[in-house]
């Protein structure tokens, strides 16, 4: 993928777009997520900054909305899940694409944008509040090694 991507000057987008065919099947959510978890250490390498992982959010949201929505849509949470649990991309990473204006997506159209976030909101609530908590220990801990 490499060598095409410098070949053909891919940008991010089309490099992650070719990495995520040549590695994911697409047929079913589950071998979409085991492909996702075989190969974390590659997919992490697209998310190395808040621009590409904005880029690869978007891009996960062109698979999901897309290629495979039947399969993919309904349970997009388990993706995104799969993607925070793997260490693949930083949970504020999903709370920024989570809170971007559905008219600012990076490549589906706002329709696909809203849809997508519907069925993503229940992890993202989870996650807002699983971030609360960690802050909420980290002043503990602070408050604590001040006494």
């Amino acid at each position: 993928i490499r060598r095409i991507s410098m070949a053909r000057n891919f940008d991010q987008k089309k490099k992650l777009q070719l990495t995520i065919d040549a590695l994911c099947k697409l047929d079913t959510m589950e071998n979409l997520v085991d492909g996702f978890i075989k190969y974390k250490a590659i997919f992490s390498t697209f998310t190395q900054n808040k621009n590409d992982c904005h880029i690869f959010l978007g891009v996960v949201e062109e698979f999901v909305c897309r290629r495979n929505p039947d399969a993919f849509l309904g349970k997009v949470y388990k993706i995104l899940e799969c993607l925070y649990d793997s260490d693949i991309v930083e949970d504020e990473y999903m709370l920024e694409w989570a809170a971007l204006e559905t008219d600012k997506a990076l490549i589906v159209d706002q329709e696909e944008a809203v849809n997508i976030r519907e069925k993503a909101a229940p992890f993202i609530k989870w996650l807002k509040e699983n971030q609360d908590d960690d802050d909420d220990t980290d002043d503990d801990d602070e408050e604590e090694e001040e006494s």
